[in-house]
């Protein structure tokens, strides 16, 4: 089994939308950035941006995953559905995983 790296608690997000309608993501503590076409989209795209980021072995993508607040979420849905650009939600998602990689988990401090 391959070691699972060491990963923060949290990782701050900024999401914006362009001019095409797109949503931009990125992740400011590591100068990375991913888009995406709709929220649900944008999520996958940040997940797979972080295991990309970290090098998370593939036999682990699918037991960890960051998500946003509940409290940004509402934020995110206006940012999303509105036809205005460049309206900037800043957020923290939380590392969440599967408890049989407990044992597995290194949290970055």
């Amino acid at each position: 089994m391959s070691r699972l790296p060491k990963l923060p608690d949290k990782i701050q997000v900024d999401v914006t939308k362009g001019e095409s309608g797109v949503l931009l993501a990125r992740l400011p503590t590591f100068d990375v950035f991913t888009e995406a076409d709709n929220l649900n989209e944008l999520f996958i795209q940040v997940n797979d941006l972080i295991n990309a980021y970290f090098d998370v072995p593939k036999e682990y993508q699918d037991k960890i995953c960051y998500m946003p607040p509940r409290s940004v979420q509402k934020d995110l849905l206006q940012i999303a559905e509105q036809d205005t650009t460049n309206k900037l939600s800043e957020f923290d998602m939380s590392l969440r995983y599967d408890i049989s990689i407990l044992s597995q988990v290194q949290h970055a401090r």
